[in-house]
């Protein structure tokens, strides 16, 4: 075999018949080029050898109308018929950029086997594209169905594209739920859709054109849909020692902590248990890429308990008993493990003349709460007014009470999950709840707003939320200012 490393004028043969021309690669000629721009004129292109030109701008020009052939093997960057005329492939062309048709050229590309092969199969060439101006016969290897993404965790939104394009493509969008059975979707006649993913799905495009009977299906992509958890729900505070559990309505998820030498929790049952003091941050996890929640646990130190007079006194005896929390606590004392009834309150409680045994339960509470600024007292008078609130356990708001200003105008309440640092100019990060009428022509008043939805909010979690009129400009909320971060009980 001959391995010819020369400019493409000294390998190809060419001979001149009544105006058109013969091109020919001979068997065991390689003939390979690095970004060079090759004319093959009107006539015959015969390839019995090797071209191999993948390096751009490198391109290979049928000019005028070219007949391709032969049992050797063509590869290029781009592949362009220009001038008009008509071109039949009998052998293949793979190309790794770009195949173009020109307005006024026939391409007669076959279709057993498809002789343009755009090699959208190969790393770094997945972008190879055809662009069709023309006239164009057969089928086409390598059409794809292209995805800006193709799996999240929960809803996402998606655009898809196609690798073939031109004055004369049209273009028809179909799904389907298995890739057996496609649909036609309304409308989807452009050259991208951008389509909503809620569940797992596939995509093509039907392919046709304007002046022949072409017709083509790309190749599908699955566009993957797995479920987000829904928000965990539980005790966020718990004692060294003791248990307690967390909750999410999803399923076929796994529980893990961040910290077992604080805190432990059942993978299956998410039953969390105390075993040291600090906190540790319990996760969630689904199926699919960052599908989880995650849920933060406090583990307190248990109060030493203590009487005055031991375990045992006489009946009839004045005795006391005592307890030691964590610093910033506070005791509640009770007769049952399960609370009920308080029996006092402080880390000593007198035990008067007793005569049955009896055991005291010492609860130490967390007083490490800070107040909460609301908009429903002050004199600050602004457009509008948000805020976070930390949930210690979950409840359901159905409500807002706020302060507002003389005026006709319409209160409009957002919320978010997380704090509403880093999204107080993104109107896209906050969910409208709900939209109220307000009037007053007399005087600055307190008014009740009902959600049409009540909302629910989970303990240990952060929300955010903006409460707002429509007057531009105007002063219709009234709230205080805060100087620390809150905490709902």
């Amino acid at each position: 075999m001959r391995r010819i490393l020369l400019t493409i004028c000294s390998l190809l043969c060419i001979t001149a018949s009544q105006a058109q021309t013969t091109t020919t690669i001979g068997s065991g000629t390689n003939v390979y080029n690095t970004g060079v721009t090759v004319n093959i004129p009107f006539g015959s292109f015969v390839n019995n050898g090797t071209y191999y030109d993948t390096t751009s701008p490198g391109q290979m020009q049928f000019d005028g109308g070219v007949n391709y052939s032969g049992s050797g093997t063509t590869s290029v960057w781009d592949l362009h018929f220009i001038n008009g005329g008509t071109s039949t492939l009998t052998s293949m062309v793979s190309v790794y950029h770009t195949a173009t048709i020109d307005a006024g050229c026939t391409v007669n590309a076959g279709s057993s086997p498809n002789n343009i092969n755009l090699r959208t199969d190969l790393p770094g060439h997945a972008n190879a594209s055809l662009v069709v101006n023309g006239i164009l016969n057969g089928t086409i290897s390598g059409l794809v169905t292209n995805a800006t993404a193709t799996t999240a965790c929960g809803s996402y939104s998606s655009t898809l594209s196609t690798n073939i394009s031109g004055s004369v493509i049209k273009y028809q969008w179909e799904s389907s739920p298995n890739n057996v059975t496609y649909t036609a979707i309304s409308g989807a006649t452009n050259s991208t859709y951008t389509t909503t993913v809620t569940s797992g799905v596939w995509y093509h495009v039907l392919i046709s054109t304007t002046n022949t009977a072409f017709t083509a299906t790309t190749a599908p992509v699955q566009l993957n849909f797995f479920t987000a958890p829904t928000a965990i729900s539980g005790t966020n505070i718990i004692c060294n020692g003791n248990t307690s559990f967390l909750v999410t309505t999803s399923s076929g998820g796994v529980w893990s902590s961040s910290n077992t030498g604080v805190a432990t929790v059942g993978s299956n049952t998410g039953v969390i248990t105390g075993v040291g003091t600090g906190s540790a941050v319990m996760t969630y996890t689904m199926p699919g890429p960052s599908c989880f929640r995650t849920y933060e646990v406090g583990v307190n130190p248990l109060p030493t308990v203590s009487s005055t007079s031991g375990n045992v006194v006489c009946s009839g005896t004045n005795s006391s008993v005592s307890a030691t929390p964590a610093a910033g606590s506070s005791i509640n004392w009770y007769g049952s493990s399960g609370g009920g009834g308080s029996l006092g309150t402080g880390n000593t409680l007198s035990v008067i003349a007793p005569t049955v045994t009896t055991t005291y339960y010492a609860e130490a509470v967390d007083n490490n709460l800070s107040p909460l600024s609301t908009i429903f007292s002050g004199l600050t008078t602004e457009p509008g007014v948000m805020f976070d609130v930390t949930m210690l356990k979950s409840v359901t708001l159905s409500s807002f009470d706020m302060r507002c200003n003389v005026g006709t105008f319409n209160v409009e309440i957002y919320y978010k999950t997380g704090t509403l640092v880093g999204s107080e100019n993104n109107p896209a990060a906050w969910t409208l709840i709900t939209t109220i009428p307000s009037s007053s022509s007399g005087s600055v008043g307190n008014r009740n707003f009902p959600l049409s939805t009540p909302l629910n909010l989970y303990g240990g979690q952060t929300y955010s939320f903006y409460v707002t009129g429509t007057i531009p400009g105007g002063g219709e909320v009234i709230y205080s200012i805060g100087t620390a971060v809150g905490n709902i009980a």
